[in-house]
């Protein structure tokens, strides 16, 4: 009988958590879909090897650090542990 709560309990945790992930997925399409938009209106051009470098690194040093934190940061505030707790794992 114990077996069956702790599998009953790690199965509704295994949700949550799915859960989670979900919902900060359909927040990171709807974002990113944004980014990438707006990185073509400040980029224009046909497309060629340096402009491509250009976008690549823009997203690399502005959008992706503050987005891999915003992730930290929503992961740990829907998983209750608050808004402090989620900057001190951003901060590592």
């Amino acid at each position: 009988l114990d077996g069956r709560r702790r599998e009953a309990r790690v199965s509704a945790l295994a949700w949550r958590r799915a859960g989670r992930y979900a919902a900060f997925g359909l927040l990171d399409g709807a974002v990113s879909h944004g980014w990438f938009e707006a990185l073509d209106a400040a980029l224009p051009g046909e497309t060629s090897a340096w402009l491509v470098a250009e976008k690549v690194g823009a997203d690399f040093v502005l959008f992706t650090p503050a987005w891999c934190a915003a992730f930290l940061l929503a992961m740990e505030a829907m998983a209750g542990g608050g808004v402090a707790a989620g900057a001190a794992r951003v901060r590592g």
